[in-house]
């Protein structure tokens, strides 16, 4: 069965802009760190989805992990991350 795709992303452009800004800097060598903040729904899931899509698209190898607040005092670890088929 085929995964419906998601919907376009609408609005972004500016957040986009800069996590792609981010993804060239990383790229030439220059590392950094984002942390990606806000109210529940507003759309923080749905940003970094489309950037790991956008990033496949582009060759990279994409990597998705995800805390919960109950979760705050467990390390992620290896475990914490999945590859993004």
């Amino acid at each position: 069965m085929t995964r419906p795709s998601s919907p376009p992303i609408v609005g972004r452009d500016r957040e986009l802009d800069l996590l792609a800004d981010l993804r060239t800097s990383a790229a030439r060598g220059e590392g950094s760190v984002l942390l990606l903040s806000g109210d529940g729904g507003v759309g923080k899931t749905r940003l970094v989805r489309e950037l790991a899509r956008l990033s496949k698209e582009s060759g990279w190898q994409v990597m998705y992990g995800r805390a919960y607040a109950l979760e705050t005092a467990i390390a992620l670890g290896r475990r914490g991350f999945r590859r993004i088929e």
